[in-house]
């Protein structure tokens, strides 16, 4: 906790030792329990060029170094013009009037040219309806607007994970017909009219599959307003009090290196989901001046992120409970989700009024079973990863889901509650609860306190322990924890 020791020791014989034991600390304010506080050195970890130095799958993890903000399109606006997005123009082979035919003449040519090198789209100001899906390709994509306004130049569309697919395939349909095979493959699921609901990634407005994709200047808007099969009365705003679904705004699906600069992003639950294509593989992705808002778990998923100089606005107004991120990074990844810099702030309705807004819960994901709580005596933790998960079987791979975010140099407002890390589902009568995992020691002892052995499951403790929810040199009313 203390960065000189034994300057602190002898502080504490002097009278004034609550203020100086807030100036010895490593942040503003000493570690508690629940609010656990990195020292200097273990904040020197998280750099962005240390977080994104590293990518793999768990136990065949590589060195990459990576310096996104080295990149002259992103930082200094040289970007060049291969297409240009522009609804009011005559369309030609390299001006198009949507971003989807765009990126798909983008695809066709360089496949056809086999092309490797950057591709630059230029999108010129306005608001574009319509869902946008980038195929894995050799070629990166970077997609631009030399409006520095981000909110004028915008994706925007009303889609949620509860639409039917022929919901779906009537109103988005269209855009898919004659695409290239690749971009057909990503739109083929969702359009399938049997389908009761797309589900959360079906739900993406803005679905990323290519390698090293750039975005600046542009606000991606899902639209969707929580208001599909209200089962209680709506708020003012129309939206259902619960039983909301999933609207992702922006989805990255097993790219790396993915880069957004000026970016916004807006929905309510599940904003901005990163996925990766398997259990403890990561991905990485980068993001520098931008904007995120939502209500429930809107900043989630499984692989490497990392936010710079960027606001986190909480939405209140509709949920009982607020978290702005739902990490469910693997035990054996080194980093999560990272901020630095950055501003966490709310529209002080509802809940942000009452500091029931968090910075995070660990997600389970997959879960449908809790070795922890009230379903500890029935819940068998399969070590080989071979079973069918149900109520009483876990896999192994799903409890090293433990979820990681570090918060530091930020500045918190005081919708964010005293205690900032949720656990997952507030009651262990829960099938999928998980308490906070602040750390490698807190997940062995939440396994021996649950009656389960860590040794047999080949787990032994880390020295030093790894920390997992961590916070370094906070302000804000919000950073406080008394």
């Amino acid at each position: 906790m203390f960065e000189n020791r034994s300057a602190c020791r002898s502080a504490l014989l002097v009278s004034l030792l609550t203020p100086l034991l807030f100036a010895c600390a490593s942040g503003p304010y000493p570690s508690t329990p629940t609010r656990p506080q990195l020292t200097a050195a273990e904040a020197a970890r998280y750099s962005y060029a240390e977080v994104l130095k590293t990518t793999g799958t768990v136990g065949a993890m590589t060195t990459d170094p990576w310096d996104p903000l080295a990149d002259t399109c992103m930082s200094a606006g040289k970007c060049g013009t291969d297409y240009t997005v522009d609804k009011a123009a005559a369309a030609s082979a390299t001006v198009l009037n949507t971003i989807q035919a765009a990126v798909n003449k983008a695809v066709i040519d360089a496949t056809a040219a086999k092309r490797t090198s950057r591709i630059y789209i230029r999108v010129m100001p306005g608001t574009y309806n319509e869902l946008v899906y980038v195929p894995a390709l050799a070629a990166p994509i970077t997609l631009y607007s030399t409006e520095a306004d981000a909110s004028k130049t915008r994706i925007a569309a009303n889609i949620d994970a509860g639409m039917p697919g022929d919901e779906f395939t009537a109103k988005f349909g269209a855009q898919f017909k004659d695409v290239d095979a690749s971009i057909a493959a990503m739109a083929k699921v969702q359009l399938d009219k049997g389908k009761s609901s797309i589900g959360t990634s079906g739900s993406a407005m803005v679905w990323i599959k290519n390698d090293g994709f750039q975005a600046k200047n542009i606000t991606f808007e899902d639209t969707y307003n929580e208001d599909r099969g209200c089962k209680e009365k709506a708020n003012d705003k129309g939206q259902c009090p619960s039983g909301n679904h999933q609207a992702v705004a922006f989805l990255i699906d097993a790219a790396d290196k993915v880069q957004v600069e000026n970016g916004r992003f807006i929905s309510n639950q599940d904003t901005l989901y990163f996925k990766s294509s398997a259990v403890g593989k990561t991905n990485r992705s980068f993001y520098n001046n931008s904007y995120v808002e939502g209500d429930v778990d809107f900043i989630f998923g499984r692989a490497t992120a990392f936010f710079r100089n960027t606001e986190i606005k909480s939405l209140g107004g509709r949920s009982s409970s607020v978290f702005a991120t739902a990490p469910s990074t693997n035990v054996g990844t080194p980093y999560g989700i990272v901020f630095d810099n950055c501003d966490f702030t709310s529209d002080g309705l509802g809940v942000a009024t009452t500091a029931e807004t968090y910075l995070g819960r660990q997600w389970f994901e997959s879960q449908r079973c809790s070795p922890y709580g009230d379903a500890k005596a029935t819940c068998v933790i399969d070590a080989a990863n071979t079973g069918t998960e149900s109520a009483t079987l876990l896999r192994k791979s799903t409890l090293e889901t433990v979820g990681k975010v570090v918060v530091m140099n930020s500045r918190i407002g005081k919708h964010i509650n005293k205690s900032p890390w949720a656990d997952w589902e507030s009651s262990p009568a829960k099938s999928n609860f998980r308490k906070a995992t602040f750390s490698s020691d807190t997940f062995f002892d939440n396994l021996q306190a649950a009656g389960k052995d860590p040794a047999a499951l080949g787990y032994k403790k880390k020295v030093p322990a790894e920390p997992f929810l961590a916070e370094f040199n906070n302000t804000g009313a919000g950073a406080s924890p008394n």
